[in-house]
Order: C-alpha cells, then structure tokens, then sequence
C-alpha cells in the first residue's frame, strides 16, 4: 500500500485488482476504479486494459464503450495482446466505435501474432467467414488449429466442428469427437450437445478410437505440468472413457498398425522444423489389411510446402507397408480397425 500510495503504478494497479477480485479484502469496484485510474493516468499499460475492462461491463461506474475503447486503445498500442483483442472485437460489435471489420481484424492479428490464443481463434473466424478480410477458409482452419493445438477451448469447439461439418475437407467423426471432448472437458458449454450429435453418427469403435487420441492429448499436457490435464485424466478413467479397460485391444491392434506403416517411414532430408510437421492419415483397411484408401486429413497445411513432402512420404510409408498381414489374425475385430487415423509425428 505504501509504494502505491507514493505513485508506483505496479503497486496501484495490483491493489485495483485486489479490490476487484476480492484478494485478501471485500470486492469494492469503486475502489478498484480509483487505483486502476492512477496506475492508467500513468500509462501503466496493464491497468489501462483493466480500466478499458472495468467500463465495458459497467463494474464501480456507468458502462461506457467509448471509454473502454479509449484505454484498450492506449493499451493496445502498447502491444498489450489482451487489450488488442478487445479492441478488435469492440470494432466488431460497434461498441464504442463505428463497426469495422478490417479494423477488428488488424487488431486480432496483432495479438495472433503475439501468441494470444484468443487472438487466434477471433482471427481465424474471421478469415474464414471473410469478414473484414478476403475469405479464406484453409488460412482461417489453420488460424483456429493453432489455438486449438495449445489447449484453448473456443478454438478446440470450433475445430470439432470443422471436422463435423466438413468444412474445408472431408468429413471425420473421429477428430471431431476428440476435439469437442477436449472443449467439453474445459467446461464449454455448447460443446457436450454438440458431442452427442456426432457420437450418433460413430460406430463403438470410432468412439474408442477418439477417445484414446483425446487421452493421449491430455496425457502429453499432463507430462508437461498441466494440473488441469492430470484432473481430466483421471475423470476419462473413471468414466472408462480412453482408460487401459476399454481401449487395450483397440491400443493392441493400434500398435501394429503404427509399427508396421513406421517400419516403411523415413524423414525427408532437408526440412527444416521438423517437429511441427505432423502428419494425421486417415486409412481404410480391407480384411486382408491392405490398404483401400489413404487421406490427409491436415487440410489447415495444404499451402506449406515442407508439410506436402512430409506428407508424401508418410502417404509412401502407408501404401508400402501394404497389406499388414498380422492384422489377419483379428478378423473378429474388424470393425475396430477398419478405419484408422494415424499421427506421424517426427522425433524432436
């Protein structure tokens, strides 16, 4: 209190938001406004985002857009990703300003560009509907896989849907049960109703099967420290949902198939970056094992050119481990292993 009552505007703006949230003292948005305001007044950037927040939802004083897009703005052009965002979306919903598409684009990408996740899944809506920006729907998907990929919610609902829907590609239940499992899992609330309109479309072994790729997912967060990865795990195993009970067989037989197609793979020469370039198949096996069909099902990286030769060469190792005989020996299951989807990820 002492430094933020001699004008430190760090100090100021972490006792607006005590106030705010009610840290260690009751919630008093009057209060909180008063500190933000000195830490802003001072160009402290992040308590210009709060400021900006705090008149747009009308917490201590009357709700004003105008003001909100004033201190987003001083924010913003701080290079505050928060601030950008809201800014963008004020352009898009006309609050406080004239409604502008490409305004609300630029500030969008500005915070994309800076690693903010919200960013990048405003972006790629944006693009891919082509508003405020040419239409262009693999640049939007890629926009929105992005976000996706790093755990956030909103873009991991969207991209469910994508697959759902067969935006941009072909149709895969698969991924697109994975993907809104994980939203769900998050607590999005148009995810579940959504989840159960695909598994409708799935038959037991598809549902296995996604199951296990959303696992693994919150399997390689929880490798990385992510506490809320480690409690989805656990409920995924109480439910039987991607757990050892119901997936051992379809992990058996999935693991034949990833060595034997594995056994035929190599990694190009010459690429750089290579961990970024993983490759998801969509195979369909006859009885036999041999392969009927192969498709990429990573439409998002259609345009890069490292990804296409990466992708050939997974497509080569597929049609030249054909026919995986040793499947032959789990006809009763064929239906487990009929149709496939296999990651080729690169070692690092």
């Amino acid at each position: 209190m002492v430094s933020a009552e001699k004008g430190d505007a760090k100090a100021q703006n972490f006792i607006g938001m005590m106030y705010s949230k009610g840290l260690g003292v009751p919630v008093n948005d009057v209060e909180a406004v008063k500190w933000y305001r000195k830490a802003a007044e001072q160009d402290y950037a992040e308590a210009q985002t709060n400021l900006g927040l705090i008149h747009e939802g009308g917490f201590g004083v009357p709700q004003n857009d105008v003001e909100a897009v004033k201190w987003y703005r001083k924010a913003a052009e701080q290079g505050v990703a928060d601030a950008q965002v809201m800014l963008g979306s004020q352009y898009a919903s006309g609050g406080g300003v004239p409604e502008n598409g490409a305004e609300a684009v630029k500030w969008w990408r500005k915070a994309a560009e800076q690693g903010s996740l919200e960013g990048m899944t405003k972006l790629g809506q944006a693009i891919y509907r082509g508003y405020g920006v040419l239409k262009d729907e693999r640049k939007g998907a890629s926009w929105i896989f992005k976000a996706a990929r790093r755990g956030y919610a909103e873009a991991q609902f969207g991209n469910g849907l994508l697959y759902a829907e067969g935006r941009g590609g072909p149709k895969d239940y698969v991924r697109a049960h994975m993907w809104l499992s994980l939203a769900k899992m998050q607590g999005h609330e148009k995810a579940a109703p959504m989840l159960d309109i695909v598994k409708k479309q799935m038959t037991p072994a598809q549902i296995a099967e996604a199951q296990n790729l959303a696992a693994e997912w919150w399997r390689k967060a929880a490798e990385q420290g992510d506490t809320q990865a480690l409690s989805a795990l656990n409920s995924m195993h109480d439910t039987g949902e991607g757990g050892p009970e119901n997936l051992a067989k379809a992990n058996q037989i999935a693991a034949l198939i990833k060595t034997s197609v594995e056994n035929y793979w190599s990694i190009p020469a010459g690429l750089g970056n290579v961990s970024d370039l993983v490759v998801t198949i969509r195979l369909r096996l006859g009885r036999d094992g041999a392969v009927q069909s192969a498709e990429i099902l990573d439409e998002n990286y259609a345009d890069d050119p490292n990804f296409r030769i990466m992708a050939e060469s997974a497509l080569q190792a597929v049609w030249g481990a054909s026919p995986i005989t040793a499947l032959r020996r789990y006809g009763d299951y064929y239906d487990q292993w009929r149709d496939v989807t296999m990651t080729f990820r690169p070692p690092v």
